[in-house]
């Protein structure tokens, strides 16, 4: 009764503002930097510091309303407005989107993705599969949102609580059969899909990650708990993964399924067939199906793809830009492919856990006879300053060049390459631009790569 009355008013106040207005979701903004002409702002769970600057911003833009989760001082407004105060969103925002856009999820199967590394891998794989059982699947993803396989790129891979559902309803409209949601460590501890139910929900694997964020690796495990308690069926967890274990800790629930990511004598260079075959057995696929999905996977966009070239040299274009993901594509590489010559072309985030720089530096050092150490989102760090701190991780100096623009760094390895050698592509995967803090550059490693060898 009391979601149903906060809800109500803050509908009534919508109307009371805006009475012209027939479709609630178009009337409201959740971002002070858009355009929020005619508009009401909902600003939810942010910072005294800064709710003021978004309030005035989200002003100066044209919104004509305000609602926040938190009490404002009017005092500290550059220009009178209405506004309303609702501690109701503070934990309740999705159920509030749920409501106006008319609980876009109902009859769906909802499944949601998370883990350290391979996410990406096999959400996509998993929306394939599907497709190719003749199911409609809804994407949310780093690889892009939308109906599979149309996707459009996103800048994060769990998006805000209103573009969540923005995508779930043109979801519904398209009549999907199943969303599949990729969700990161701080999308979860945001609440960016609170108050979702989940039918299925699969972990990848736990490393640690994001520690900037979450301080300490329990705050980051719980992060990714969160997941399992919004999950009414069952759950997949990597048996190969010792931390997945940890998870359990808490949560209550007891559905849980084990996989291995690949099956057995299966190369990192394919799908994870081992989760997708388990995953498809246990959901009553019969066995023609199952075959077909196997026989039809195919690479995923960015995910240890493989360019040949003439000499018998090889490209291997990957995402890795955790510790494990790292040091695992190299070392397996090296292993597999029996290159004369490895070549590791890479960065590292800026912004981001920096003590990781100088592991990067040294798991490169051991397994590469050739380091070129390039630009990867720098953001609003100093690009060069990056990659020194990478290099301090490696001892043999002698074999690192510093190249910040990495579309030199590309073309210079593949002039240096020779017949045998194996080059490294890593960090950017299938991403379409590097972050500066005042730039954004366009550029795709495999984009670039196929031209430089027409």
């Amino acid at each position: 009764m009391r979601k149903n009355n906060e809800i109500k008013k803050i509908i009534d106040y919508i109307k009371k503002t805006n009475p012209k207005i027939q479709n609630i979701a178009n009337a409201l903004s959740f971002n002070s930097k858009e355009n929020c002409k005619n508009k009401i702002l909902i600003l939810v769970n942010i910072k005294n510091n800064n709710l003021y600057n978004y309030i005035n911003e989200g002003i100066q833009n044209g919104a004509i309303g305000l609602i926040t989760s938190d009490t404002i001082q009017k005092d500290k407004l550059k220009k009178q407005i209405s506004y309303l105060c609702s501690c109701f969103l503070q934990k309740s925002l999705n159920i509030f989107l749920d409501h106006i856009y008319n609980q876009p999820l109902k009859n769906k199967l909802v499944i949601g993705i998370t883990g350290t590394d391979g996410k990406t891998s096999v959400s996509y794989s998993l929306a394939k599969a599907y497709k190719l059982i003749g199911k409609k699947v809804g994407l949310i993803s780093s690889e892009g949102n939308g109906v599979f396989p149309r996707l459009t790129i996103s800048s994060y891979t769990t998006p805000r609580n209103d573009t969540l559902f923005e995508l779930f309803n043109k979801f519904d409209n398209a009549n999907v059969d199943i969303i599949i949601i990729e969700c990161s460590s701080q999308g979860l501890q945001q609440g960016r899909v609170d108050c979702i139910k989940f039918n299925i929900s699969i972990v990848t694997n736990i490393n640690k990650d994001h520690i900037e964020y979450h301080k300490n690796f329990t705050n980051y495990v719980k992060s990714k708990a969160k997941l399992l308690e919004m999950t009414n069926g069952k759950i997949f967890l990597n048996q190969a993964c010792n931390n997945s274990q940890s998870l359990l800790r808490y949560t209550k629930r007891s559905q849980i399924i084990y996989y291995n990511t690949f099956s057995s004598n299966q190369s990192l260079f394919e799908p994870p067939y081992g989760l997708i075959d388990n995953f498809f057995c246990t959901q009553g696929i019969n066995k023609k199906l199952q075959l077909k999905i196997h026989n039809n996977l195919g690479q995923i966009p960015g995910r240890a793809n493989i360019i040949k070239c003439k000499d018998n040299i090889m490209i291997i274009i990957d995402y890795a830009h955790t510790i494990s993901s790292f040091e695992r594509i190299i070392k397996i590489s090296k292993k597999e492919l029996n290159c004369k010559l490895l070549a590791t072309v890479f960065g590292c985030g800026g912004d981001r856990d920096k003590n990781k720089r100088l592991q990067f530096g040294r798991i490169a050092d051991k397994y590469s006879d050739k380091i070129i150490l390039t630009d990867d989102n720098p953001r609003s760090e100093n690009a060069l300053q990056i990659l020194k701190d990478i290099k301090k991780g490696i001892k043999n100096k002698s074999k690192v060049e510093i190249i910040t623009k990495r579309k030199r760094a590309i073309k210079k390895a593949i002039r240096l390459a020779r017949e045998g050698y194996l080059i490294l592509l890593l960090g950017k995967g299938n991403e379409n631009e590097i972050i500066y803090k005042k730039r954004i550059v366009k550029h795709n490693d495999i984009k670039y790569v196929k031209m430089l060898l027409k």
